[in-house]
């Protein structure tokens, strides 16, 4: 019983490493798909990439609902649940789909198991770990997100040049119904181990003419007016998500429109892949040693990304828009392994219970935008080109914003005492 308590952390981490290396790339898998899909369903890029992005975007959505329902089932349940939809939407996918509709229901579907096995493990690991540890795990996340952008458009590639696309969404999906077994790790949490969860629980029974106005009507919203620096700290998540949703369909279609081969427009995606681990790795050792702040975590990867993006439109070379995505994946990888490690920092510890959900919504919300605009854009020029050019626009746009953020020195402070 002492060896299993000691390992749980351990294969907690271990499986939602899994989890994330799965989620992250399976946007890139989508993307690999997009154009076979398109021609299959005699459909238009907007309609699939919609369906995509519903995919994500539901995943997020899912997130203010796993609170209510963490009351009614447990950690194992929602992990197990979610982590069969996951992968039984693309099995259903590859076995039935031939109709568009047929992709948004199965796509839905794998989205709500990816919703159900997403939020749960953070909030089970906030209970294992102190805050700082649990910033410094939060920010890995974003390293392991671009392993599976990295690793999965490459497999999924191999899948369907042996297999064929029908056969190759069904494998994917059992790949990724692996998921399980990080519900099945999830073993209930006796109270004495997990003080912090004690005293979320705690923060849960104050009286409700005690709470703040914002914190009695705004529900989960309410963290944005009470602590500012999240406010702005979503803000840059959600144009990462807009940004990257979109970058993640479009960039094999991205590299077809520059001329380049299928093999190369692919290797675009391991590029912004590789780049990403390398981004994602940086502000880990930045955490530990507490060395990163709104303008190395976000001003200056924003600004980078940006350029990054707007000059590879006017590029020709495979090199040097190879090189281009490396440095943009690079940008995207620091900025969202910072952003989810502050979290954390900016939120007292009853906001954070509604800040986090927050936050997967949020980026719900603009995974579905970002997908449908690029779509739309893509449609109406008839290139993907003008899709890399609003994503530069949109992070030069939100770049300024950190200098409120690092101009603002007052500590976090606590709303509510617990007694």
């Amino acid at each position: 019983m002492v060896l299993r308590h000691r390992l749980l952390p351990g294969l907690i981490i271990f499986f939602s490493s899994f989890r994330i290396i799965t989620f992250g790339g399976i946007m890139k898998v989508n993307g690999v798909m997009l154009q076979y899909t398109t021609e299959h369903l005699q459909t238009s890029n907007t309609l699939v990439a919609w369906a995509y992005t519903l995919q994500c975007g539901i995943s997020f959505l899912m997130a203010p609902l796993c609170g209510p329902l963490l009351q009614y089932c447990s950690y194992r349940s929602l992990g197990v649940t979610g982590g069969f939809l996951s992968g039984f939407g693309y099995v259903c996918a590859g076995l039935l789909a031939s109709k568009v509709w047929h992709l948004f229901i199965f796509h839905a579907m794998s989205g709500i198991g990816f919703g159900l096995v997403c939020l749960p493990p953070f909030l089970y690991m906030h209970a294992l770990f102190d805050d700082v540890t649990f910033a410094i795990i939060s920010s890995a996340t974003g390293v392991l997100t671009y392993v599976g952008i990295s690793v999965l458009p490459l497999v999924m590639n191999w899948l369907v040049g042996n297999y064929g696309h029908s056969t190759a969404l069904v494998l994917i999906g059992m790949i990724l119904m692996n998921n399980m077994i990080l519900g099945i790790a999830m073993r209930p949490l006796k109270p004495s181990t997990c003080e912090q969860s004690a005293s979320a629980s705690a923060y849960g029974t104050i009286a409700t003419a005690k709470l703040h106005p914002c914190d009695r009507y705004g529900f989960i919203f309410s963290a944005l007016f009470r602590h500012k620096n999240f406010a702005i700290c979503m803000l840059f998540a959600a144009a990462g998500m807009l940004v990257y949703s979109s970058w993640a369909i479009f960039l094999v279609s991205f590299g077809n429109d520059l001329n380049f081969s299928a093999q190369q427009s692919v290797l675009l995606s391991t590029a912004g892949g590789i780049g990403g681990i390398g981004g994602g790795l940086l502000p880990i050792l930045l955490f530990k040693l507490r060395m990163i702040n709104p303008i190395t975590g976000c001003l200056l990867p924003s600004t980078v990304n940006a350029i990054a993006l707007l000059v590879s439109v006017y590029m020709t070379k495979f090199s040097v828009v190879f090189c281009l995505m490396v440095v943009s994946g690079f940008s995207q990888g620091f900025q969202y392994a910072a952003i989810c490690g502050f979290i954390p920092l900016v939120l007292c510890k009853y906001h954070f219970q509604k800040g986090l959900p927050l936050s997967f919504f949020m980026e719900g919300i603009l995974y579905q935008l970002g997908g449908l605009t690029a779509g739309i854009l893509t449609d109406l020029t008839g290139s993907s080109l003008a899709v890399f050019t609003v994503n530069g626009i949109v992070c030069l746009i939100v770049a300024p914003f950190a200098l409120l953020w690092f101009c603002d020195k007052r500590p976090i402070s606590e709303c509510y005492s617990v007694k």
